[in-house]
């Protein structure tokens, strides 16, 4: 549930989804499937020289990150928030 289920969290993934990968209306089913088995769809042109498993293992960190500081910090979990925050991170790689 928490990974890819979880509403907020399925949120997350999709937009990213859409952001990173040259995939107009990913599905929840479709991400699940490429992250599992390493099988990314095309990237988007100005990501072609990142690795897609490192910008999949920066949208692992990120949801990671919001769930703790919704446990420690009682900071609410706002989807487009990580979304952002993703995107800043992924600009560093």
């Amino acid at each position: 549930h928490f990974f890819f289920t979880c509403p907020h969290r399925a949120t997350v993934w999709i937009e990213c989804w859409k952001l990173i990968f040259d995939v107009p209306s990913p599905s929840l089913d479709g991400i699940q499937a490429s992250v599992l088995s390493f099988n990314w769809p095309p990237l988007n042109t100005h990501l072609m020289a990142v690795p897609p498993s490192l910008i999949v293992s920066t949208i692992i960190v990120s949801l990671w990150r919001a769930h703790w500081a919704t446990i420690f910090d009682s900071s609410p979990f706002f989807p487009h928030c990580v979304v952002s925050s993703i995107t800043r991170n992924i600009s560093t790689l």
